[in-house]
C-alpha cells in the first residue's frame, strides 16, 4: 500500500523532503485562504520533494446542520475557484469533508444532497468524500473517490474506498499529521 499523510501545517522545502524520506508518497492539503491552506508556492515545494498532492475542501462540515444541497453548490463553486487558483490539474479530485459522526437516514440523506449540490457546480474536478464508514456506504456509486477515516467507523472498512485515514495526530519529522494509506490506484 502507498503511504501518505494529511495535515494542516504549511510545508516547507525541508519539511516536505523529510516527510518524503520518512516513507510518505502523497500529501493531502487544504484548499482555501486560511492558516491551514496551501498555495501555488507550496504546490511546487510538495512536487519538488517527490510527493503527490491531493486537495481537501473543508470550511466547517463538522455537524449535521451544515449539509444541504445549497451548501454543496456553494462549496462546489468555491472549491473549484481555489483549485484553479493553485493550478490543480482539471480532472483531478477534490475531497469534500464530512467531519463528524453522520448517521441515521436523515443525516446521510442530507450528506447525499450536499454532494448533489457539489457535483452540480464543480464541473472541472472529480468529487471525492472524506468521512466515516456510514458516509462511504451512503455515497457508494454516487461520487468519484472515497477517503474513509477510522474515526466513527467502528473498525469497519468499506470495500470501495481509495484512501483510509488510519492514525490521527501523530508527529513525524516535527510535523503533526494524520497517516493515510491508498488502497486503489488513482488517489487523486
Amino acid at each position: 500500500m502507498i503511504q501518505g499523510f494529511d495535515c494542516a501545517t504549511k510545508l516547507t522545502s525541508a519539511s516536505a523532503v523529510k516527510l518524503k524520506n520518512a516513507g510518505f508518497n502523497f500529501a493531502l492539503r487544504y484548499l482555501g485562504n486560511s492558516w491551514k491552506s496551501f498555495d501555488k508556492a507550496e504546490v511546487m515545494i510538495i512536487q519538488k520533494a517527490g510527493l503527490d498532492l491531493c486537495s481537501i475542501y473543508q470550511t466547517s462540515a463538522n455537524n449535521s446542520s451544515y449539509f444541504s444541497k445549497d451548501q454543496g453548490k456553494k462549496d462546489g463553486r468555491q472549491a473549484t475557484t481555489w483549485a484553479n487558483n493553485v493550478g490543480q490539474p482539471k480532472g483531478s479530485v477534490i475531497y469534500f469533508a464530512v467531519d463528524y459522526a453522520a448517521d441515521g437516514r436523515s443525516q446521510l440523506n442530507n450528506v447525499k444532497s450536499y454532494f448533489e449540490g457539489v457535483k452540480s457546480t464543480n464541473k472541472d474536478f472529480k468529487v471525492g468524500a472524506y468521512g466515516s464508514y456510514a458516509v462511504m456506504e451512503a455515497l457508494k456509486g454516487f461520487i468519484d473517490y472515497y477517503w474513509q477515516t477510522d474515526a466513527w467507523s467502528n473498525g469497519i472498512i468499506s470495500s470501495h474506498v481509495h484512501l483510509r485515514q488510519y492514525q490521527n495526530n501523530v508527529t513525524v519529522e516535527g510535523i503533526k499529521v494524520d497517516k493515510n494509506e491508498a488502497y486503489k490506484p488513482g488517489i487523486g
